[in-house]
């Protein structure tokens, strides 16, 4: 200046600006930190503009490296597994037009290696001063170890469920034998008793029986079927008493394979039928083999043949 250089100099102390500018830094990468220990990550969504910022975690929700590529909706929505896609769009579309709608909703991911994520989000739209929707600021949450161990839970629940009723159902059976064997016992102690009063003039009744045959007319043929209906239904007795000793007993089944059709035929054919009714026998099975106790069929069916022949008989019980 006037044929001399100067040289001015300035000097601001930046000491402050450059500590906020260093805790800045520092908040944000703390900020980037709990994002990836929570997997929560930030986006914020210029409607106007369509400009879409991600947090460097939502890219690691999507399997992408951080900032691998621009953000944008359509990128957004290319994320989203197709069964879930239109779920999406109609929640975003809906918050936008209605201001009393919220964003939230649950959708899968899908990776660009294929693996399923997923994720929760939430939103807030805000609007100008006419209501218009301008920007929408929201958050994404990986939930996949979440939903795999409330699927595991619901699993084990469902199993729980299902032993407990198995169990109680196993319970419920043995207390309802136990009462059944109970009441068996019960049964059978009067069952031996009733029998063994009803044997005594059963036993009683046999040889006077046989006196009357020896000392009756047996030519006169109303006495001898009214004695031959006696020693009928002497038998009977006996062969019910010891059905009613049978039931009472707690035995198991004695299964053999048997074919039905020649079992029960030879079975009715050595029945002793009263001559006065004719038992035809026509099984037609096929030959059908069955597992079953023989010996237990067998009394069944003499029972339903006897009982048959004594109403066809019309005789007084």
């Amino acid at each position: 200046h006037d044929d001399e250089t100067l040289l001015m100099l300035t000097i601001s102390d930046i000491t402050k600006s450059k500590a906020i500018e260093a805790e800045l830094v520092r908040a944000k990468e703390t900020h980037s930190k709990v994002e990836e220990i929570v997997h929560i990550g930030n986006w914020d969504w210029d409607i106007l503009t369509g400009d879409l910022y991600w947090t460097d975690e939502i890219y690691r929700i999507f399997g992408r490296q951080p900032q691998e590529f621009d953000a944008t909706y359509d990128a957004f929505l290319e994320t989203i597994h197709p069964d879930d896609k239109q779920n999406v769009i109609d929640a975003v579309n809906s918050s936008v037009t209605d201001a009393d709608a919220a964003y939230s909703i649950e959708h899968r991911l899908v990776h660009p290696d294929g693996n399923i994520r997923t994720v929760y989000e939430q939103g807030k739209v805000y609007r100008n001063d006419n209501g218009d929707p301008i920007r929408m600021i929201g958050t994404v949450h990986d939930i996949t170890e979440r939903k795999e161990t409330e699927i595991e839970l619901e699993k084990y629940r469902q199993n729980l469920e299902k032993l407990v009723d198995e169990r109680t159902q196993e319970l419920s059976d043995a207390q309802d034998e136990l009462v059944r064997k109970e009441r068996l016992t019960t049964l059978g102690q009067l069952t031996a008793t009733v029998s063994h009063e009803l044997r005594n003039p059963l036993g009683a009744m046999k040889p006077s029986l046989y006196i009357l045959q020896k000392k009756s007319d047996l030519s006169d043929e109303k006495v001898a079927t009214a004695i031959e209906r006696i020693d009928r239904n002497i038998t009977r007795c006996d062969h019910i008493i010891d059905e009613l000793l049978d039931f009472t007993r707690i035995n198991d089944l004695d299964l053999m394979s048997t074919k039905l059709d020649d079992w029960l035929f030879n079975l009715v054919n050595e029945l002793p039928i009263h001559p006065d009714i004719k038992l035809n026998c026509e099984p037609g099975v096929n030959d059908m083999e069955l597992n079953l106790d023989q010996e237990r069929l067998r009394r069944a069916i003499i029972n339903v043949v006897d009982n048959g022949v004594q109403a066809m008989l019309n005789e007084p019980e």
